[in-house]
């Protein structure tokens, strides 16, 4: 929330009685706090109380103030504000904000989760000495509040914010030691009987500060990981077999280092086995193929596990055929369809092509960002894209990266993933009234002249095979409609950037020209043309269609001899059948339009 800028005082706050606040929080922590200070900032707002506002959102804002794990020197990552741009709200914090910290903080503040907050901020904006040590206090009174062996992360975090501030300070401190010591006594408490990550956790701060007795918490180590492989946790039995090798590297054991990352490969074989689909198991035996290679010296188990790997990958392939959904078609979809019958050849064609619009490019990214904020832990698990052979060639980018330009890549290859699923249902309208078409006009490869010839999408002495693709994609024949079409799309692309006085080819050293190709001519700098012919809409289309392997790749895979007989049926190929009737079509309803024989076509940006 924004602060107006009111100077306070001590007395605002103890004329509020505001710690009453903290008592009606069920949950003592920080961003439940926050809630019910932003709540009391607006009842004053209605009742126009500027200083128990600004009092209220000073507060609300100390304790939204996040912690960026990945972060040791800034600990307390951005905001959104507002206007939804990114700010370090910390550090929006005034000298006389601080100044009321600083009072508020040596009249006493009875919540320890307030007093961390209240303290941190001071160490971080003034480095306090004095607040640094009550914030390191209050973090861990804070922690033991929270410490919960399944619910354990709000404890941790306070934990190791504590060891990190103690660590600032010097290690040679009391403070630091005292820290380290409530870290092994919570460790004695949990036994190694906490069921997730815990102890764990607290382990890998005691090894990062390289404290002794090192063979009690190797023991530790294993006994949570055998607990997790009777549990069947796969995943959380190798973190604790890897921590094992940790400590047992620490003490210069490289036997039992070894032998404890075998067991974590080892589990993956397990973890594959159990799974209850080849693409599933496929996942888990090429991490163990991976696993294994890293340790070294295990080329015959590599060769072993590497065989089976590809097994898994080849059955996983029957899991991967067709998926046959019965739903209803829109009601208008329907009609649509029905609309293409007792037509006449040309017509039903245009009818055709107006059945559906590509998709909008905007709409995609609004459903990617709708999906993130009702769903965000489906952006967790990392998807990956497998060849006709099940071989895995990518893996989707992380949504939570931090890095703006992978971000923007993570939402692009969903953008990707979702124009498929639209994609798929038009095919759904599509179909029924192709067939329809060809059950009710026996067409032949000039009828699709009128369309072909003088069309600005086709390139002069390419009429021919234009007609012979969009005649075969309408009887069916989708391996020779897909096969003539794709090449034929390239150069009509290279053509069209040409006429508008684009270079197309390379010139290298030796006065040698080599064309491009779809994978460049379709982005920059040839993008920026192609929009402004096409619109964003159909170069998106074509992207995913052709050439992105988060898309359906049709063009490389074709190229490349991956694609099976069934693939050539597919959703995908019918609809860049479909698009390119479209694309041929459009020119002429718009001349038929302008003579006023036509009811204008939907708008698409296409030019």
């Amino acid at each position: 929330m924004n602060l107006q800028n009111v100077k306070l005082t001590k007395k605002d706050f103890d004329n509020l009685n505001w710690q009453e606040v903290l008592t009606t929080c069920e949950k003592k922590r920080c961003p439940k706090y926050s809630s019910k200070f932003f709540a009391k900032a607006q009842e004053a707002a209605k009742n126009s109380d500027d200083v128990t506002r600004e009092v209220y959102a000073l507060l609300g804002n100390a304790t939204l103030l996040r912690f960026d794990y990945k972060s040791k020197s800034e600990p307390f990552g951005p905001e959104i504000n507002q206007e939804n741009s990114l700010i370090r709200l910390i550090e929006t914090f005034s000298d006389n904000n601080l100044s009321i910290f600083d009072e508020l903080l040596k009249s006493g503040i009875s919540d320890s989760e307030m007093k961390a907050r209240i303290a941190d901020i001071l160490w971080v904006r003034k480095r306090n000495h004095e607040a640094a040590k009550i914030a390191i206090e209050a973090y861990l009174l804070s922690a033991a509040n929270l410490e919960h062996p399944e619910h354990w992360s709000a404890c941790y975090r306070r934990i190791e914010r504590a060891l990190r501030i103690a660590a600032m300070l010097g290690k040679e401190q009391k403070t630091f030691q005292d820290t380290l010591e409530y870290i092994k006594k919570v460790l004695n408490r949990q036994n190694g009987e906490d069921p997730l990550y815990f102890s764990n956790k607290l382990m890998l701060l005691l090894f990062e500060h390289k404290i002794d007795g090192v063979s009690k918490y190797t023991k530790l180590s294993q006994k949570l990981a055998k607990r997790a492989e009777k549990r069947k946790d796969w995943e959380i039995a190798r973190t604790h077999w890897e921590t094992n090798s940790r400590w047992h590297a620490r003490q210069g054991d490289s036997e039992s280092e070894r032998k404890a990352l075998v067991r974590v490969a080892e589990l993956f074989v397990e973890q594959a086995k159990m799974s209850v689909s080849k693409m599933g198991a496929s996942t888990f035996q090429q991490k163990a193929v991976e696993a294994f290679r890293q340790i070294g010296g295990m080329g015959e188990e590599v060769e072993k596990q590497h065989k089976i790997l590809l097994k898994y990958q080849k059955d996983s392939l029957r899991e991967m055929g067709p998926i046959s959904t019965p739903f209803s078609l829109p009601e208008e979809a329907k009609e649509r369809i029905k609309s293409v019958r007792d037509k006449t050849f040309r017509e039903a064609l245009f009818e055709l092509c107006l059945i559906h619009t590509p998709q909008n490019v905007g709409q995609l990214r609004k459903e990617v960002k709708d999906q993130l904020n009702e769903s965000p832990l489906q952006f967790l698990c990392a998807g990956v894209v497998v060849n006709e052979r099940g071989n895995v060639t990518g893996q989707h980018t992380s949504m939570w990266s931090g890095d703006p330009v992978q971000i923007e890549n993570a939402y692009r290859e969903h953008m990707l993933r979702n124009a498929q699923f639209g994609q798929a249902f038009a095919t759904q309208m599509i179909e029924p009234a192709r067939q329809e078409i060809n059950m009710q006009h026996s067409a032949r490869i000039e009828d699709f002249f009128f369309l072909t010839s003088n069309n600005p999408f086709v390139p002069p002495g390419r009429e021919y095979l234009f007609a012979h693709g969009l005649h075969a994609g309408l009887i069916g024949d989708f391996v020779v409609s897909t096969h003539v079409l794709i090449p034929q799309i390239e150069n009509s692309i290279r053509y069209i950037l040409e006429r508008q006085g684009t270079i197309t080819s390379s010139l290298n050293s030796k006065g040698i020209q080599d064309q491009k190709n779809l994978n460049n001519l379709l982005y920059d700098p040839y993008q920026q043309e192609l929009l402004k012919i096409f619109g964003e809409d159909i170069v998106f289309e074509f992207q995913g269609l052709l050439v992105e392997k988060f898309g359906s790749n049709l063009r490389n895979k074709m190229a490349h001899g991956l694609m099976n007989p069934a693939e050539f049926y597919s959703y995908s190929t019918i609809y860049l059948w479909w698009l390119i009737l479209r694309i041929c079509c459009l020119p002429i309803l718009y001349q038929l339009n302008s003579a006023g024989d036509k009811t204008e076509p939907e708008s698409d940006n296409e030019a």
